[in-house]
């Protein structure tokens, strides 16, 4: 699947800024965003036009031979360099971030917010949105700030449809989004229906600390949400929940496969319970 040219071009900026002065282009660098050469150049060069990224370059006679006095007329003819092995395929080339460059990230950011859609019940975020939505958080997370995965899914549910029928079902399933929702908000993070009553959270600056506190709030709440629900179930709804820390970025496939197992570990260990990890 070809990645949102927004969300490469974020990606991009976002280690533009981590650079402490700037950042080698190599022939191959376009390949870690996940667009094709061309479209790479292209982001590039509009980049620098916008002045949201500015050339390194000094291979410039003019600029060597000091005739070019001013600061800012250096660099822009450090940038007239750059653009130029730009659009002739001349690598290595240098860039940094500039002040708009970070305005745009921001703005980049909102606007791929503003296009989520929910699920069919209105409350969570549809999980189509997760792929790119974990790109973004682990873009916009910066070095050494941890982000965190949980997955979750209400225990005994299958007896609420059978014991209650379908319509009470939705009222769980409806009631659990809620609470979900809401824990989530409230530690920066975004909530998404990946199926059934299978979710997904997306938590920022979520290290091995955070993690437990949201995962266990979650749990507890949804005890207490359900203590009460209907006498004539044989065990009220619960919920298991397997949570991951990642220190780095790493591949949204693996990333789920990962919590995947952690979610099953805790429904073999005895169900309404967590079980976290920290990915290093």
């Amino acid at each position: 699947m070809m990645t949102d040219p927004r969300v490469a071009e974020l990606e991009f900026l976002a280690v533009l800024d981590s650079q402490r002065e700037s950042l080698t282009v190599t022939a191959d660098t376009h390949a870690s965003f996940g667009i094709p050469p061309d479209r790479f150049k292209d982001m590039v060069i509009d980049l620098i036009y916008e002045n949201c990224a500015a050339g390194t370059d000094r291979e410039s006679d003019t600029y060597v031979d000091g005739s070019i006095k001013d600061p800012r007329a250096q660099l822009w003819a450090a940038s007239a360099v750059t653009i130029g092995k730009v659009l002739r395929g001349t690598f290595p080339y240098s860039l940094r971030i500039t002040h708009p460059g970070r305005l745009r990230s921001t703005r980049l950011r909102e606007e791929l917010d503003r296009g989520r859609i929910s699920d069919q019940t209105g409350i969570l975020l549809d999980g189509r949105h997760i792929d790119r939505d974990l790109r973004v958080r682990f873009a916009m997370a910066g070095p050494g700030a941890p982000v965190g995965l949980m997955m979750a899914d209400l225990d005994h549910f299958k007896l609420v449809n059978d014991t209650l029928g379908h319509g009470r079902g939705d009222d769980a399933i409806r009631r659990y989004f809620s609470v979900l929702r809401d824990i989530v908000g409230s530690h920066d993070g975004d909530a998404y229906r990946r199926g059934g009553d299978e979710t997904i959270a997306i938590l920022p600056n979520a290290d091995k600390s955070r993690s437990e506190i949201v995962a266990e709030s979650t749990r507890r709440a949804i005890e207490v949400e359900f203590s009460a629900f209907d006498e004539r179930l044989p065990k009220p709804p619960t919920v298991s929940i397997g949570i991951a820390s990642f220190a780095k970025p790493v591949d949204s496939r693996c990333a789920l496969e990962r919590v995947d197992g952690l979610l099953y570990r805790a429904k073999h260990e005895g169900k309404n319970r967590f079980v976290v990890e920290v990915i290093e």
